[in-house]
């Protein structure tokens, strides 16, 4: 698999599915809400990648032919910084998406807005060191002056990512778990089994971060592609949510009976993806107030 495959592929699936999750959002509303605002952008900058990535690979291949290259070196290289800052950016406003997503529940709102700065912390810090590490290095090995120029991030990267990477699924796997603790009725069968399967996709970004670091620790130009891998499920994976819930909504609504025979409850409409104004009260996930469809939407 090429870059331009994996690109290609990825990045174009990802696209149809934030603008599938936008659509549903809006035939539901009028607006959007802060979780659809991050995966918007966060497509945004994917298609922004996935251009100056085909660009900076093509002048690669043409500055191996002498003299075909009429692109100045610096503009290389700031293609290659470009790419290399919004692939950190698109990973984590994604998962900031999906944070704000578990936000809309109402409950531990202090400990996860503390958790979303702490994202934002994170990603200010791998942007960082992608600067703090290139830049001394070129004095060593003059990436910056050579035909096929890229920096080697190495192995402080690979560390900071898995670290970083290890606390945001703790955090994005851990909070929908003690969510479900305030699930229990039978009516919220369906609640629960949503919850869980919606972010146990989740893993599928864990393993291909993984698999990535990996790469990065041998310097293998196979982390390349495994990293456009890794920016479309991350965006991918921050639309499933809400796209669940509209296909739990459409199942209701084509079988009926099966919310029958389940009885009355005041949780069963539970609405997956819902905005900030559902009402439900914060802090430490206290559930006095009942869950309507005219509270919550997906």
């Amino acid at each position: 698999m090429t870059y331009e495959v994996a690109g290609s592929v990825g990045f174009s699936i990802a696209v149809l599915i934030t603008l599938l999750r936008l659509a549903v959002r809006l035939w539901r509303r009028t607006r959007l809400s802060l979780d659809d605002a991050f995966a918007l952008l966060a497509m945004l900058l994917l298609v922004v990648t996935g251009v100056a990535g085909k660009i900076y690979y093509s002048l690669n291949e043409i500055v191996k032919i002498p003299g075909e290259s009429t692109t100045p070196q610096q503009s290389r290289v700031a293609l290659f910084y470009l790419t290399a800052v919004i692939f950190n950016l698109v990973i984590w406003i994604a998962r900031l998406s999906i944070l704000a997503t578990i936000l809309s529940f109402g409950y531990y709102t202090a400990y996860l807005r503390t958790a979303a700065g702490l994202f934002c912390v994170a990603m200010m810090v791998l942007l960082a060191q992608v600067l703090w590490v290139c830049e001394p290095q070129d004095a060593h090995n003059h990436w910056k002056s050579s035909p096929h120029l890229r920096c080697v991030l190495g192995k402080g990267v690979a560390i900071t990512k898995i670290t970083t990477d290890a606390f945001a699924d703790v955090v994005l796997g851990g909070a929908p778990l003690l969510i479900l603790r305030h699930l229990k009725s039978d009516a919220a069968k369906a609640e629960r089994i949503r919850l869980s399967v919606s972010f146990a996709v989740g893993g599928l970004t864990t393993v291909v971060s993984i698999v990535r670091a990996y790469y990065l620790l041998k310097n293998d130009m196979n982390s390349l592609i495994i990293g456009t891998v890794e920016m479309s499920v991350s965006v991918i994976i921050c639309n499933f949510s809400v796209l669940a819930a509209a296909l739990h909504r459409a199942w209701s609504r084509l079988h009926p009976q099966t919310l029958e025979n389940d009885g009355p409850s005041n949780v069963s409409s539970l609405r997956f993806g819902a905005g900030p104004e559902a009402g439900l009260h914060s802090g430490t996930g206290s559930s006095d107030t009942a869950f309507s469809p005219e509270r919550i939407d997906p």
